[in-house]
């Protein structure tokens, strides 16, 4: 396990830390699923920001599956230690880049877990919602 997390960290500093982690969840799919809970401890520990990191994901390369290195976002979400705001803007790109996409939504199961876990986190993004109208993105809904 620290094996990985070395691994995860170097990727980050290396700058194929999407390509690392598409590989090993396809792997760890097979095995103990270990991947989602380590990359929990190591944003909530510091090390790494896994918000900062998929606000920067982009559905144009040939290096990772957008929507397969997305689906881990949606798996830590609801565990990660993160401000509203910043979540919700990551959610709302992650959303966005994904296009006309059948999947593009399938955040907001993981955002409204998220949100769940503190009642702060649905009063702020409530509040978010209310004055910030964005005409591309409902954030109201989810805090509701």
């Amino acid at each position: 396990m620290d094996e990985l997390k070395e691994k995860l960290l170097k990727a980050n500093m290396d700058g194929n830390f999407f390509e690392l982690i598409q590989e090993v969840y396809y792997e760890d799919r097979r095995g103990q699923n270990l991947l989602p809970s380590l990359l929990v401890e190591l944003h909530n520990e510091g090390p790494l920001d896994l918000v900062e990191l998929f606000a920067s994901l982009k559905n144009k390369t040939e290096n990772y599956d957008f929507f397969s290195v997305r689906h881990i976002f949606e798996e830590v979400l609801p565990n990660i230690n993160a401000p509203v705001k910043d979540v919700a803007d990551c959610v709302k790109h992650l959303t966005l880049e994904a296009g006309q996409n059948m999947a593009a939504h399938m955040l907001s199961p993981s955002f409204k877990e998220f949100c769940k876990k503190h009642t702060d986190r649905a009063k702020e993004l409530f509040y978010i919602a209310l004055n910030n109208i964005d005409k591309d993105f409902d954030y109201l809904s989810t805090a509701i």
